[in-house]
């Protein structure tokens, strides 16, 4: 029987960050099991098309993974997710991969690498040994320490610095050592770190912003917020209008555009966006073409990045909308439409059963366990009348190892992580 490890992971288009984080784990899980043959999908659509336009890599997403291997003939498969903690991305892997389950003869998932409480004391001790044992370049803090500096600053062909996000990213790499590190002892790496690697007038010109950024830095965190509800889009509009205003007063237009200019497009789309939302003089149907308006105007490169996310946002929220007032499956239906095309409007119809199938199912197992659990049996009759329980309503092994997620988040208190 031909076996397969299927490693899932979010992706990235960094070769020595996907070197040094996904490609060690995808060794470390193979060398645990030599009789696989090993094979990658990443969730991310925005990276599988940026790596195939870029450098000509073809990455499949789990779907498109799953039915290579059943087409190569695979019939037992082991997949694990690097995504750290459940959640709608691990989620959405299980549902992907139940939707394959009848193509092979065994196949199984693991869970991600925070699931109980256990995994979090191992991550605390790990994180205290590490903290007890720094290494690596002085221009690292303990967290940092298996990983590339950030800090790929541009220049022109004069040597002058060019302002651009590259900048602000090797800024913020430093920034974010604060905690492991003091704001002075930052400040000290970063200039030793760019006199090293820098010479004049780029020199000059790093240092002297890195300064000016620091100060806007520290001046941003006493922006006040404004007296407005947090419910009100004007309320955001407010926060971003202060942050405009402060850069302003630290850098020249063109530093602006280089250091925040895609974060502005960003935030921008992001308010008129949430203005279409919380509009109430307009219907579900009708901001979901509002909505669709806004994201035909932006630029090409960034419909490619904000499309999936942006899309599966809205059509939540105003799913959401329409089901808080009583709204009619006709109406969920013509608004999905609108916003996503037919045929994913009947994906998602699809999806909502199944998804509404696995919360009653969950519901109505927890229910019936409580009350084994709060009998008066004995400990083992108690964990035996669970297991018959647990194979009664959850006859395949990867909804057994599923539920046990929902158990323990139950046990806890916490909310049950069912997507909506």
């Amino acid at each position: 029987m031909k076996k397969a490890l299927l490693v899932i992971s979010f992706g990235t288009s960094y070769p020595e960050t996907c070197e040094k984080n996904i490609v060690a784990c995808e060794q470390r899980l193979a060398a645990a099991f030599p009789d696989r043959t090993l094979f990658r999908a990443f969730t991310s659509e925005m990276i599988i098309r940026k790596l195939a336009k870029r450098d000509g890599l073809h990455i499949c997403n789990p779907q498109q993974a799953l039915a290579e291997l059943a087409a190569a003939g695979y019939q037992d498969v082991l997949i694990q997710s690097l995504h750290v903690i459940n959640g709608d991305e691990f989620e959405k892997i299980v549902t992907q991969v139940d939707a394959y389950r009848g193509r092979f003869l065994k196949i199984g998932i693991g869970l991600p690498l925070l699931s109980c409480h256990d995994d979090f004391a191992q991550l605390i001790d790990a994180m205290q040994a590490q903290a007890r044992n720094p290494a690596g370049a002085p221009f690292f803090s303990p967290s940092q320490q298996d990983t590339e500096i950030n800090c790929q600053i541009r220049l022109d062909g004069a040597q002058r610095l060019i302002v651009n996000e590259q900048t602000r990213n090797c800024f913020e790499y430093f920034i974010t050592q604060y905690g492991e590190k003091s704001i002075d002892q930052i400040k000290q790496d970063f200039g030793a770190y760019i006199r090293q690697n820098y010479k004049e007038p780029a020199l000059t010109q790093i240092l002297a912003l890195w300064s000016r950024y620091m100060d806007y830095r520290e001046r941003l965190g006493g922006l006040q917020a404004p007296d407005i509800s947090q419910d009100d889009p004007q309320y955001y509009r407010a926060i971003y209008d202060s942050m405009q205003n402060l850069r302003r007063q630290f850098f020249s237009d063109y530093e602006i555009e280089g250091l925040f200019g895609a974060e502005n497009t960003y935030h921008e789309y992001t308010l008129k966006r949430m203005e279409v939302m919380n509009d109430k003089t307009l219907n579900e149907g009708e901001k979901a073409g509002k909505l669709k308006a806004l994201f035909d105007e932006l630029p090409q490169d960034w419909k490619e990045n904000l499309e999936q996310l942006n899309k599966l946002e809205d059509l939540r929220k105003l799913t959401a909308d329409i089901k808080a007032r009583g709204g009619s499956a006709e109406e969920i239906r013509q608004m999905r439409t609108s916003l996503a095309g037919p045929e994913a409007a009947q994906r998602l119809e699809a999806l909502d059963t199944q998804r509404a199938d696995w919360k009653n199912k969950v519901n109505g197992y927890l229910n019936e366990r409580d009350s084994v659990m709060k009998s008066g049996m004995s400990d083992d009759a108690k964990q035996k009348a669970v297991q018959q329980l647990r194979q009664q309503h959850f006859n395949k092994s990867e909804e057994q190892l599923r539920v046990s997620t929902f158990e323990s988040i139950h046990d806890q208190g916490g909310k049950l992580p069912f997507s909506e």
